[in-house]
């Protein structure tokens, strides 16, 4: 994901160098984002799951092979 990318590049170059005790507020801030990191990649995780999901079916229907062996199928009786 390119925002969760970004977002760890950034926090590397700028905060993570960044002395803790001088921004005890900004501790808190780096928790939300991490939490909204960690839920978006379990979304994208979801999203890719279903996507294979749905291309595995889409070929098992329209697999042109099968179709073809089902009419020659129905032809033979």
């Amino acid at each position: 994901m390119d925002n969760v990318a970004q977002w760890n590049l950034y926090y590397k170059a700028r905060i993570e160098p960044f002395p803790d005790d001088q921004a005890p507020e900004l501790k808190a801030l780096v928790d939300q984002i991490e939490e909204s990191c960690s839920t978006l990649e379990g979304v994208k995780r979801q999203i890719d799951d279903t996507v294979e999901t749905v291309k595995a079916r889409r070929d098992g229907l329209f697999n042109p092979s099968a179709l073809s062996e089902t009419r020659n199928s129905n032809r033979l009786g």
